[in-house]
């Protein structure tokens, strides 16, 4: 950047010793991110980066994402038995004099299917981030004040120098108020063959095909939603066996009817499938795979490619179908609301392995 003519303030933003010992740069400004612990993580900062610079808290987490399956996250604003409380955390960083950058101030919301994921931190169990991006932050995904919000407002206050905050600020505004929508009745809907009539043609290989690799969108593939998988089984069916998980979720379907999912929650369990019906001869064969969202960071991040790949015993197949269901193709948005993309995780050692598509 510097050669290319980039002469602003260029930064790095880790936590924890390790990440900010592999990701400092020389001669660039080291910040830091937590949520515990202050003397410890500013010692960290300062040790490498010496006590001669100012200390910055890039990311101070407010809260935390909440994902599928999984309870709101809360962080508690005063102290208790689970935590050290975020007024701590905050009085801590400025008697530091460190400077403070919340993550996240202001909750908010995935809109579409942008929401991302995340992974454990010690193996590949994946962890799709929900719509909401609420944070359990100082003001909510609804834009309304918390009781974090004012503990913040008056902390500031207090450390702020003599004479540099007006003893007249402006009022909050008043709170929206939350309501429940009505109930409502569905009249109208369309099955999935329906659907398949607006798609047009399918894509057909002889392997399948991961979203980002379909010949749509002038060789750009497909960003989120859906693939169906079609192909004909020449007998009847007994185990499909997945050479992955699927990534991220598949509804498999034989002739028609509905015979169960296979996710990628539990990475190492959902590769196997036994059929117990059929019929002998032709069996229409279907997999109606979902992209939850991309792991986006990490050494998995090449392996997030969204696709099927399978091995059906003792089974001739003809060459797969497949149906894209895409909101970004060109001239046709008929599908938007059809694609559902539940997250990327975007950082960390499983950035790799997050296209979307794969069985």
């Amino acid at each position: 950047m510097q050669r290319n003519g980039i002469r602003e303030l260029l930064i790095t933003s880790d936590n924890n010793w390790k990440h900010l010992n592999d990701g400092s740069v020389d001669g660039v400004f080291m910040t830091i991110n937590f949520q515990s612990d202050v003397e410890k993580n500013l010692g960290f900062l300062t040790k490498l980066q010496g006590d001669d610079k100012p200390k910055m808290v890039m990311e101070f987490w407010s809260g935390w994402f909440d994902h599928w399956a999984e309870g709101h996250h809360v962080l508690d604003t005063e102290p208790s038995k689970n935590h050290e409380g975020m007024s701590n955390l905050v009085k801590g960083i400025l008697q530091h004099k460190a400077s403070i950058n919340f993550y996240m101030f202001h909750g908010g919301t995935n809109f579409g299917f942008w929401n991302g994921g995340n992974h454990g931190n010690k193996n590949k169990e994946y962890m799709p981030t929900i719509t909401s991006y609420d944070y359990d932050a100082p003001l909510s995904e609804a834009g309304d004040t918390t009781s974090k919000f004012f503990t913040i407002k008056e902390l500031f206050k207090s450390y702020a120098p003599k004479g540099s905050v007006p003893d007249n600020l402006p009022k909050v505004p008043t709170q929206i108020g939350n309501m429940a929508y009505p109930t409502t009745k569905v009249t109208h809907y369309m099955t999935l063959d329906n659907i398949l009539e607006l798609v047009g043609s399918p894509i057909k290989n002889e392997k399948p095909l991961n979203m980002e690799k379909l010949p749509i969108n002038r060789n750009g593939g497909q960003g989120y939603g859906f693939l169906l998988y079609r192909t004909t089984v020449k007998s009847k069916p007994g185990k499909m066996l997945l050479a992955n998980p699927p990534q991220d979720r598949a509804q498999i379907f034989l002739n028609g009817q509905d015979m169960g999912v296979l996710d990628r929650i539990n990475d190492d369990d959902q590769k196997v499938f036994e059929f117990n019906t059929g019929r002998d001869g032709d069996n229409t064969l279907e997999l109606l795979v979902e992209n939850m969202g991309r792991v986006n960071y990490g050494k998995f991040l090449n392996g997030e490619r969204k696709e099927t790949f399978l091995v059906v015993e003792n089974m001739g197949r003809d060459d797969q179908k497949v149906f894209e269901f895409n909101t970004d193709r060109d001239g046709d948005n008929l599908l938007e609301l059809l694609v559902e993309n539940m997250g990327r995780v975007n950082y960390g050692k499983f950035l790799n392995g997050e296209r979307k598509g794969k069985i």
